[in-house]
């Protein structure tokens, strides 16, 4: 998580892109594609730039893209 923040903070990138996502494993209270949205939105707030998250899935599921409201990136990862 720090690791991509500094990307964004330190070096002053516009956006990341997270590659496979759908093999990514988070068993924790809050995934970590979750939080790192919730952070980038944070910094968005903070420092009044946009980010851009882009996130690739195999999975074409649409909790990868549907709003925090709807309970979506609330997933335990797959596997």
């Amino acid at each position: 998580m720090q690791n991509a923040i500094m990307w964004l903070e330190d070096f002053h990138f516009d956006g990341l892109r997270l590659d496979a996502i759908h093999e990514i494993i988070d068993r924790g209270a809050r995934h970590l594609l979750k939080e790192m949205s919730q952070k980038v939105d944070e910094m968005e707030e903070k420092t009044s730039r946009r980010f851009v998250l882009i996130a690739e899935s195999d999975l074409n599921d649409t909790k990868v893209v549907n709003s925090y409201e709807k309970g979506d990136l609330d997933w335990k990862g797959s596997g």
